[in-house]
């Protein structure tokens, strides 16, 4: 008989979404992402537009292609979302990075814990874990909501390999009808 791992237990950040730790990360946003999306990316907007009617906070649901694409989607949005916005990001990930495993060597886990916490504050992740614990998760995106912050979700649990949406994780309309937001693309 196989052991089952040990249960994760994940931190939701909830300091993220202080007002200080937003007006950093604004001000680090444009001074450093902004630019850098600009001149590494280049990338076109379309269909920005779409987005003056929409009221409130809302669920955005992206394919996931690369690791930038949180830097990506923040240029896209306007304003009021992109200053706002709380990103899930693989549970199992983001708790590996803030409890490195002991056998990593001193500086490989001094490298993981600051990794988390600048990922954290600079860019609003939260886990959205793939084994155990999301149901914690969508609460916590729920508050997030209830504190005026947009969510940003890759369904899929993984970055693709051909750029096409794959089969969506079981939960996602958990979450949707958690959130009580209207989603985005519609």
């Amino acid at each position: 008989a196989s052991v089952a791992p040990p249960e994760l237990h994940h931190h939701f950040p909830r300091w993220a979404q202080r007002a200080l730790v937003r007006c950093i990360r604004i001000v680090i946003y444009y001074l450093f992402t902004w630019p850098a999306t600009l001149l590494m990316a280049k990338p076109t907007v379309i269909g920005r537009e779409r987005l003056r009617a929409a009221e409130g906070p809302l669920l955005f649901i992206s394919n996931h292609v690369t690791y930038i694409d949180p830097g990506l989607l923040m240029f896209a949005m306007p304003t009021r979302y992109r200053h706002r916005l709380a990103i899930a990001m693989q549970g199992e990930m983001l708790t590996a990075m803030r409890k490195p495993p002991k056998e990593m060597n001193i500086f490989q886990r001094a490298i993981e814990i600051v990794s988390y916490w600048l990922v954290t504050a600079l860019f609003d992740v939260f886990p959205l874990p793939q084994r155990s614990g999301f149901r914690e998760s969508f609460a916590f995106a729920g508050e997030s909501v209830d504190r005026g912050y947009s969510v940003v979700i890759f369904p899929e649990g993984r970055r693709t390999t051909d750029g096409q949406m794959s089969p969506f994780r079981a939960g996602i309309g958990i979450l949707w009808f958690r959130c009580g937001s209207m989603d985005y693309p519609p």
